[in-house]
């Protein structure tokens, strides 16, 4: 019998990403720990969220328990290529203490459209 687990298990210290698409929307979501390791993961999973030809990119963070100085510049990028790329980039916020404090302290919640929960799209 083949079972799936609803949510992905995580070993100490890793992050799994995910992506949807559903019309125009592309969500990647991102859970657990974000950190140098990960940088071509995330390259892939955000290359296969805009291969979709999607006008919202969605970085949905809720998930994310700790973002290093890597994702915080892989989404500075992501931000920047929105702009070149022409479409709309959205982050959900962590509610995670230590990831809002990196993005705070750093400024980075500042440079990115960040929200408090997914927003609701048409597909």
């Amino acid at each position: 019998m083949d079972v799936s687990p609803a949510r992905p298990t995580l070993p100490d210290n890793d992050i799994s990403l995910t992506v949807s698409a559903r019309g125009s929307v592309a969500t990647l979501e991102i859970r657990g720990e974000w950190d140098l390791a990960d940088e071509p993961e995330f390259g892939a999973r955000t290359r296969e969220a805009l291969a979709s030809d999607c006008d919202h990119l969605v970085v949905d963070l809720r998930h994310a328990e700790f973002i290093d100085s890597t994702g915080l510049k892989q989404l500075l990028e992501l931000e920047a290529r929105s702009r070149q790329d022409g479409f709309r980039l959205w982050v959900v916020a962590s509610p995670h203490e230590t990831v809002r404090r990196v993005l705070r302290t750093t400024g980075v919640d500042r440079m990115l459209p960040l929200v408090d929960r997914p927003p609701d799209l048409p597909g």
